[in-house]
């Protein structure tokens, strides 16, 4: 796949590259389907037509509850997009809108980590939980194969009663300064694991009363200049990987055309004016806005000319087309055939999109399994790493002691982004505003303790009956043994409440018995053995036990 990159990017501004291999890359396809083989039009799409990326959605319209399209679960896509990927001769853009809250492609119900929307995080205005979010976000496309992200929205929230934008909570504010810089930290994350992101909706969707989806949205009268300052301090700073039009209309800027489809709008404003030499693509070219004024032909030749790179046909219209892209291709060549669209004009988005793809090669994904990465600390006892706010947290919060080794890599369970340990297991949870901040223990205890429902220790206790601080949320005391180490390592933030009272038990690692107390989120143990020692008192192998009981490891 480097060689096919480096053979690309050699060849971009050669003149003997194939005009259907121009024409090809400017596509963007959607498609049905959450397996493929060489029978599904999407890799002759790929193989033959030569397109540049595909778009993935979880539902096709018009059932958007029932109808899967491309994602079921994370292993599923992660062999959905190898395999695409296997066919093309050079690496495909994999696209997928992730901007986080209602508007998520990747969801709980499939496993993958909740998300909260730009506005919650705008809201917050705490730009290391931004970046730490956006880690987390950006981890999951990377693991995944999905290399550019539709995100992040950079409209402003100027009009609170935006069906498109303010309904879904789709921008950080109204502010510009507060959109821009929590844009950066989202961008600047998603690069970290190699992932590209799209600056959205150029010019501005945030005020407008309309929805593009649904048909003509004129901003003439709402909008203002200030929704491009994002725009030209992202392009000034060369953090705008990829700009997306959006289809709305300003008669001020173009009296004719929409901006998706205006020359003075992308190519004088955006191109020549605010000095972006970057990929320009558009919002779906099926969308209503466009779909209700122009015809399929006139469209691609209206973007073509304003100074579009990359056309996006996401294909989840009411009439679903497998021919959609063979339409695309022969329409663009037809064009050039006709001396309508040059083919130098056809080249200047060829070697955007080209020189976007190099990238990919430039700027490899940082896996959680590459030990040579600065921000990994890889484990060769068990063959796992820690990075990010998992790897910040483990350091801060008592380390190999604490926590002891890591046993997997983070996936999703249950809709929450783990890591499991010796001893415990770590959960991001965004948005969260407890003490310790986003990432939290499991209640490893309090699932073990359920399993030993009835046994009498973890019967609520009679307050006094043995000495120790009393909890009457569980009923149970803090045993003196203990009751140091539970206030100096971290208290209830880190371990919960305690959930039973102290007895003596065997351990299912060595077979020693040892005296042990269970919290929410630990099992704490009493080594006498370890006298002297800073580990009298360790949390126990309550990790290595749960991964055991599930067979997950010997």
């Amino acid at each position: 796949m480097v060689a096919a990159t480096e053979r690309l990017f050699a060849q971009e501004q050669a003149p003997d590259v194939d005009l259907s291999v121009k024409i090809g890359h400017m596509l963007m396809m959607g498609f049905r389907g959450t397996q493929i083989d060489t029978d599904h039009h999407i890799v002759r799409d790929i193989q033959k037509y030569h397109i540049g990326g595909v778009i993935l959605f979880s539902h096709y319209a018009p059932d958007k509850v029932s109808t899967r399209n491309n994602i079921q679960s994370a292993t599923q896509l992660q062999a959905l997009i190898a395999t695409l990927q296997s066919f093309a001769p050079t690496p495909l853009l994999v696209a997928i809108d992730y901007e986080g809250g209602q508007v998520s492609r990747l969801n709980e119900d499939q496993g993958f980590p909740p998300t909260v929307s730009h506005g919650h995080l705008g809201e917050l205005n705490d730009l290391a939980n931004t970046r730490s979010h956006a880690t987390i976000m950006a981890r999951t496309l990377a693991q995944l194969g999905i290399n550019l992200n539709l995100a992040p929205v950079v409209d402003l929230n100027t009009n609170p009663k935006n069906p498109v934008i303010a309904r879904f909570e789709r921008s950080f504010s109204g502010n510009a300064d507060l959109v821009t810089r929590h844009a950066v930290e989202f961008i600047k994350a998603h690069a970290e694991q190699g992932i590209f992101c799209t600056l959205k909706h150029f010019p501005g969707h945030g005020s407008s009363t309309n929805d593009s989806h649904l048909g003509f949205t004129d901003i003439t009268n709402t909008w203002s200049v200030g929704e491009l300052k994002p725009y030209s301090k992202m392009i000034k700073a060369n953090l705008a990987d990829v700009i997306m039009t959006a289809h709305v209309f300003h008669s001020g800027m173009d009296d004719t055309y929409p901006a998706t489809l205006s020359r003075a709008i992308l190519t004088d404003m955006l191109r020549h004016e605010m000095g972006y030499d970057g990929v320009i693509l558009t919002d779906d070219l099926q969308m209503k806005a466009i779909t209700n004024f122009y015809g399929f032909d006139a469209a691609i030749q209206h973007a073509i000319e304003a100074g579009v790179d990359m056309i996006m046909l996401a294909n989840i219209a009411d009439y679903y087309d497998a021919d959609l892209a063979v339409r695309a291709v022969n329409v663009i060549e037809q064009l050039v055939r006709d001396g309508i669209i040059s083919e130098q004009r056809i080249d200047q988005s060829y070697r955007r999109i080209a020189r976007l793809k190099q990238r990919l090669q430039e700027n490899p994904t940082l896996r959680v399994t590459d030990p040579q990465s600065p921000d990994v600390l890889y484990f060769p006892e068990t063959g796992h790493t820690l990075h990010g706010i998992f790897l910040n947290y483990w350091l801060a919060h008592g380390g190999l002691a604490m926590f002891g080794f890591p046993l997997t890599r983070e996936f999703a369970e249950q809709g929450i982004t783990v890591q499991y340990f010796e001893r415990v297991r770590f959960e991001y949870h965004p948005g969260a505003t407890h003490s310790v901040g986003t990432v939290m223990l499991g209640v490893l205890g309090r699932e073990a303790a359920e399993a030993r429902h009835g046994e009498l220790p973890f019967e609520p206790a009679i307050k006094g009956v043995r000495k120790g601080r009393y909890f009457p949320e569980t009923g149970h005391h803090l045993s003196p043994l203990f009751e140091d180490y539970w206030d100096e390592q971290g208290g209830l933030a880190l371990f919960g409440y305690p959930i039973s009272e102290p007895f003596r038990d065997v351990s299912q690692i060595d077979g020693h018995p040892y005296l042990v107390q269970y919290f929410e989120r630990v099992r704490l143990e009493h080594h006498p053995e370890h006298a002297g020692t800073p580990y009298v008192v360790i949390p126990g192998m309550l990790g290595l036990e749960s991964l055991r009981a599930r067979g997950w490891i010997d």
